[in-house]
């Protein structure tokens, strides 16, 4: 008698384990909202919190003088949640 309880209470704990593995695979990943733009003004790659038709900084990386493909994506924006994620699109895209 006591083995078909303890039986049934691994069954149901199991069975509880499984759905919330199952639900917590199905919740959506939210990327956060964009912070900062690594874009381009006047020929130069800047730098644009988000929303802001003015940059916040120019740098001074000519977008002439980078790969077409960069130069590209910069003209387009790249987008930055956060201050380490920008700094790292710089290292990466302007030096």
């Amino acid at each position: 008698m006591m083995t078909n309880n303890i039986k049934s209470w691994f069954a149901f704990l199991c069975t509880l384990l499984i759905c919330v593995f199952i639900t917590g695979l199905s919740v959506t990943y939210q990327r956060p909202k964009p912070q900062y733009i690594l874009g381009t003004y006047n020929g130069f790659a800047a730098i644009y919190k988000y929303g802001e038709e003015q940059p916040e900084q120019i740098l001074d990386t000519r977008i002439a003088s980078l790969p077409q493909n960069i130069a590209e994506k910069l003209r387009e924006g790249i987008k930055a949640a956060a201050e380490s994620d920008l700094q790292r699109l710089i290292e990466d895209y302007c030096s």
